[in-house]
């Protein structure tokens, strides 16, 4: 006897529907994906505070400083000084450690002079500069003197200029005058025993009846070398208040994300369980009724008779009773054994039209027409 049923219509006589076991596997499932997003949103929080900690720290406020100066004219050499430090007049018991630059940085310091043009016979063309960095307390950390030169221009371009610029001249926003920039220190490092707070300069005139330059206006320019990461870390370096919103909205989303993704997990990992306990119940109690019901997987069916047919027809019916499919004769030996717990779980999983073949691989619909048409030939 050949016996031919749908595997739902066996799942269902004994009470193993799948509709709760999809139920919780779906439930693992979002609560798994929840939680990824919530860890991907505290990951985000904690590369914001990482870099907001890498710029603060490693990037200095300020890669450029600029301070004005103000000559002195009633000495014989003109003289300037500026205070870098945050404290124009620092305490005496912290002026030897007084600094605005960490020990080991790298910078390079020039002048600019704004001066009038010359007219190539004022004494005042050749003058020397020489400058000083001081620490706080007065020691001269560093010193240079460099040469400067008024450049010479002839009264017919002199002239030219002023026609090119005449309506600017004329409103006042042209005037003759030109910039020297000086180089005074170039690759000078901090001292960590003297550490530099104070520019001092002064404006000598040369030898020989030498006069001192008229000075428009002057400014000392710190540039700090910073190298190629601290140059893209101090480019990329945000602000005061920029600092204050997105180290609030890094902290909430790191503090915040890391929580709900630990409170997810824990959901998701007790459901897992449940599913895997269902699982493994489902497969026990299967084992049990199939192990009390004598059933087994149908096999390849080698009998042949006209009346198994028949019987194989009845149980194909769509109309016969899943009792009446399942039932024995009295006497006959039963031909279904316990189905495997792997068979049951992949036998959940596809639809009853997919798996109604019979045992030999034959459709069920061409086996139970071949069985009618013996019937009633």
């Amino acid at each position: 006897m050949n016996i031919e049923a749908s595997v739902d219509d066996l799942l269902r006589t004994n009470g193993y529907a799948s509709s709760t076991h999809n139920h919780l596997v779906m439930k693992a499932a979002v609560l798994l994906g929840t939680t990824l997003v919530c860890a991907g949103i505290s990951a985000s929080g904690f590369a914001v505070l990482l870099f907001l900690l890498l710029t603060r720290s490693l990037a200095p406020p300020n890669a450029y400083f600029e301070k004005e100066l103000f000559f002195d004219y009633t000495k014989p050499a003109a003289v300037a000084s500026t205070n870098f430090c945050k404290s124009p007049a620092p305490m005496k018991a912290s002026a030897a450690n007084a600094r605005f630059l960490q020990p080991g940085q790298s910078m390079s310091v020039w002048l600019a002079l704004v001066t009038p043009e010359t007219h190539g016979t004022s004494n005042a063309d050749v003058f020397q500069v020489a400058a000083e960095l001081v620490t706080a307390d007065g020691r001269v950390a560093a010193s240079a003197s460099r040469p400067c030169l008024v450049t010479y221009r002839s009264p017919v371009v002199r002239y030219i200029r002023m026609l090119a610029r005449l309506p600017l001249v004329l409103v006042g926003w042209y005037e003759e005058k030109q910039l020297l920039k000086v180089p005074l220190f170039k690759g000078y490092k901090e001292k960590a025993g003297e550490p530099f707070c104070v520019f001092r300069v002064a404006l000598m005139a040369r030898a020989n009846g030498g006069e001192l330059p008229g000075i428009y206006s002057a400014y000392v320019h710190i540039d700090l070398k910073l190298g190629l990461v601290g140059r893209a870390l101090y480019k990329i370096r945000p602000g005061t208040v920029a600092t204050y919103v997105l180290g609030i909205v890094g902290l909430a989303a790191f503090c915040g994300g890391g929580l709900a993704s630990l409170l997810l997990l824990a959901m998701w990992s007790i459901s897992r369980r449940h599913v895997d306990t269902r699982v493994v119940d489902k497969s026990r109690q299967y084992d049990e009724v199939s192990s009390e019901t004598g059933w087994s997987e149908v096999s390849t069916g080698e009998l042949e008779s006209e009346s198994d047919r028949d019987r194989d027809g009845a149980m194909l019916d769509p109309g016969a009773s899943v009792s009446e499919r399942g039932m024995l004769s009295p006497g006959e030996s039963p031909l279904v054994t316990p189905l495997s717990a792997q068979a049951l779980r992949r036998w959940d999983a596809r639809s009853a039209s997919q798996l109604s073949v019979s045992t030999d691989g034959t459709p069920l619909d061409e086996v139970y027409s071949r069985s009618n048409h013996k019937k009633y030939r």
